[in-house]
């Protein structure tokens, strides 16, 4: 596995992959829909500059090696005053020639520990001005959203360490520049970089075989073209990508050679630090059986950032920040670099024992069954099981599991569990967790024990295998299990909360598909769709053929018209819960579950087509919603942080004892749904869902976390909910405008969800 440097920026929003290449709106009714109108979005540019620099950094190292006192702080001091002009090598990362080029600039501002410099030609662009510029200073040397009285560099040097000092001066320069990226004006653009380069003098760096150009100083590189600085949150970009930057420029001066995974997970950390969030959690849990300390082995390197992020911050909780520093300043890298961080804090636990629990702890979030198994800072995603099963009794299973990455089966139906897993690998760790209404319990079992819960049905709802490879290959696993089967269990599959957001509407022979994930043993009742208006479309069920292009349509199970009639036509918002569905019997068509199905909507040339719901939703992979026009792709926003899902379930049963008709569940998951509008004023709408019935707090906190406001606190039924706020407190108090935080709490679980009152 190579060793990459991180030097270059974490945050960002990468989520284009093939199937994505071609954005496709959605018709809504909506006065402002999801960010539809959104074009241009955030990335890293650690892809291009990593690969970069693992080819030049040989020949700069070399020189240095061979001529010491080529760089002996003879640059500096700087001692640049506002309005002073320089000229500042920057690199164009457009093409996959890389070169620097150099960039006339102007001193905007000098604090007490940096001199921020703007591109001459981006002063004038309407971007920046001196209000963005004095933003970013005051972050960098004297308050952040974590400390009002401590700048960027100051916490990021006290819990990192000093950053080097190869110019003769402690000021770092921040250059706020149009980054040369490729960016055309719409997809998507780097918000900023380190580049180590810069720490070699400019006589390596035009060494045959690098030919490039080193400012011979401490800088880094903010993007002032398409981000917005005279915006909020374009002053919130820039603030936080200094933090993460700088913790990159100080690692350089302890180890230059990091692992990418470490250096940016400590960037992320960083973030968070200094009160700015880091990478959302969802894009790893989407996805947990990867490489772990792998970097870039997929098309979505939000994966990579999610997971690194999120690491680190339960290293953090767990341990204290000082283990931040430790990591930083160790001499050792990778795994070894961990563990002699870990020992230096005075325990005896490893990284693969920090990895097990940290395993559990994303499955279940519970702090109160074992401080190891939970975090303090809220987490509202859920992890993406591997297979879930609703009938105990599997035989004959087999998985495959990346180096330290982590498989989840869900086990949720029957009674009297008992399982047994092996392997040819002895790296493979198995820890069963029993979730339910009391106490979760977390077992460590070992390879070819029989494990049992006779709990299971009862007590517990439901177990999880978290299964993790510590070895440092690819393994695999098998594993059969056995219960006492449901006499008749129907299940709810769904992709989505339920509550419509907008419709689709295409022409023929335009498709639309829902594709759900293959239930061994079960039986296909029927589908229900909700639907906007009278019409009639084309309906069928197709087995998958796993892949979305060519096409995830194989062979066909049946097809027909579905003829919607009776129903009203709704605007937005629409009603909860929403009324205009309709259910069709599938039962006769034989659809076989051992494998994937697909379950699609033809659009005729009629135009009578019904309008098929959408519900807008966090963006996740595997996509399950897909749409044919000239190709397959996912409804994604331009932001590409939500997909847009067919509002479809399929039922299924177990058992064939007494089976006469299919009944239709209760919402089976617990969730809350983003408010609208955000931001609002002055009322907005929170919908949620109770899987079962319980007593249920919908509260509202300030940024500074003190309670504002309680919205329902008692015990509800199970059932879809919403819930209109008016921004007051609980007197009836108008709020000041404001970022808020509303939080869901019922049966031991907790979701927090972030609004925006702006009047």
């Amino acid at each position: 596995m190579k060793h990459l440097l991180a030097c270059v920026l974490v945050l960002g929003f990468w989520t284009m992959t093939e199937a994505q290449t071609e954005y496709k709106p959605v018709v809504t009714e909506q006065q402002a829909s999801v960010s539809r109108a959104e074009t241009s979005y955030p990335i890293a540019g650690s892809p291009r500059l990593n690969a970069d620099w693992e080819r030049i950094r040989p020949v700069l190292e070399a020189y240095t090696q061979s001529h010491p006192q080529q760089l002996q702080k003879t640059i500096g001091p700087w001692n640049f005053t506002v309005g002073q002009t320089h000229a500042w090598w920057a690199t164009d990362q457009s093409t996959s020639s890389q070169f620097e080029y150099q960039v006339p600039s102007t001193c905007k501002a000098v604090g007490a520990y940096c001199y921020i410099f703007v591109e001459d030609a981006l002063w004038t662009n309407d971007r920046v001005d001196q209000g963005a510029v004095d933003a970013v200073k005051n972050a960098f040397d004297s308050r952040t959203p974590a400390d009002s009285t401590k700048g960027i560099y100051q916490l990021d040097t006290q819990y990192f360490g000093n950053p080097p000092d190869v110019d003769n001066d402690p000021g770092i320069i921040i250059l706020i520049l149009d980054i040369k990226d490729g960016y055309n004006g719409s997809g998507s653009y780097e918000a900023g970089y380190f580049y180590s380069l810069n720490e070699y003098s400019e006589a390596a760096a035009q060494q045959s075989g690098s030919n490039r150009h080193s400012n011979q100083a401490e800088i880094y590189y903010i993007d002032g073209n398409p981000t917005n600085l005279k915006t909020s949150y374009g002053v919130t970009l820039a603030s936080s990508t200094t933090a993460h930057e700088f913790q990159h420029m100080i690692h350089w001066k302890y180890d230059s050679h990091e692992k990418t995974f470490v250096n940016e997970g400590l960037s992320e950390a960083a973030m968070a630090l200094c009160g700015y969030t880091f990478e959302n959690p969802k894009y790893y849990y989407s996805n947990t059986n990867l490489s772990f300390l792998s970097w870039g082995t997929t098309t979505n390197v939000l994966q990579d950032y999610s997971r690194a992020g999120l690491f680190t911050w339960y290293l953090i909780e767990q341990f204290g920040s000082d283990i931040a520093k430790k990591i930083v300043q160790s001499t050792a890298t990778d795994i070894a670099g961990y563990n002699d961080a870990l020992s230096q804090m005075g325990t005896s636990k490893t990284f693969d024992d920090v990895l097990k629990s940290f395993a559990v702890a994303n499955a279940i979030d519970d702090k109160s069954a074992d401080s190891r198994y939970g975090f303090t800072l809220p987490i509202t995603a859920q992890i993406t099981p591997a297979q879930t099963y609703l009938d105990p009794n599997v035989s004959g299973q087999s998985q495959s599991i990346e180096t330290r990455g982590t498989v989840y089966l869900l086990y949720k139906g029957g009674k009297n569990l008992s399982a047994t897993f092996t392997s040819q690998s002895p790296t493979i760790s198995v820890r069963p967790i029993a979730t339910g209404s009391g106490v979760n319990k977390v077992t460590d079992i070992s390879l070819s024990s029989l494990y049992t819960e006779p709990g299971f049905g009862t007590s517990y709802d439901q177990v999880i295998f978290a299964v993790t490879n510590l070895g440092t290959a690819a393994a695999s696993f098998s594993y059969s299990s056995s219960g006492q089967a449901p006499a008749l269990t129907v299940q709810e599959l769904a992709f989505e909360d339920g509550v419509p957001d907008g419709y689709l509407s295409l022409t023929a022979p335009d498709t639309a598909v829902v594709w759900f994930d293959a239930l061994p043993g079960a039986v296909l009742d029927s589908i229900k769709v909700a639907f906007r208006k009278n019409g009639s479309i084309g309906f069928g069920i197709w087995k998958c053929t796993g892949v979305q292009r060519p096409t995830p349509l194989g062979s066909n199970y049946g097809f027909t018209t579905m003829n919607v009639t009776g129903s009203p036509t709704f605007s937005f918002p629409y009603p909860v819960p929403y009324p205009n569905w309709r259910k069709v019997d599938v039962s006769s068509w034989n659809v076989d579950l051992s494998s994937s199905f697909a379950v699609g909507f033809v659009f005729g040339t009629d135009g009578t087509a019904p309008g098929l719901m959408e519900s807008s939703e966090p963006y996740a992979q595997p996509h399950h919603s897909y749409t044919y026009t000239t190709a397959w792709y996912n409804l994604t926003n331009a932001a590409g942080d939500s997909a847009y899902k067919y509002v479809v379930r399929a039922y299924v049963h177990f058992g064939t004892v007494g089976v006469t008709q299919p009944i239709e569940l209760v919402p089976s998951t617990f969730t809350l749904g983003n408010n609208y509008p955000n931001p609002f004023n002055p009322s907005t709408t929170i919908r949620y869902n109770i899987p079962v019935t319980g007593y249920v707090r919908l509260r509202v906190f300030d940024v500074a976390g003190r309670e504002v406001a309680s919205l329902v606190n008692g015990v509800q039924s199970a059932g879809s909910y919403v819930v209109n706020w008016h921004g007051t407190d609980d007197a009836g108090r108008s709020l000041a405008s404001g970022v808020y935080f509303y939080t869901l709490e019922s049966l031991g679980q907790q979701i927090t969800r972030r609004m925006v009152l702006l009047k």
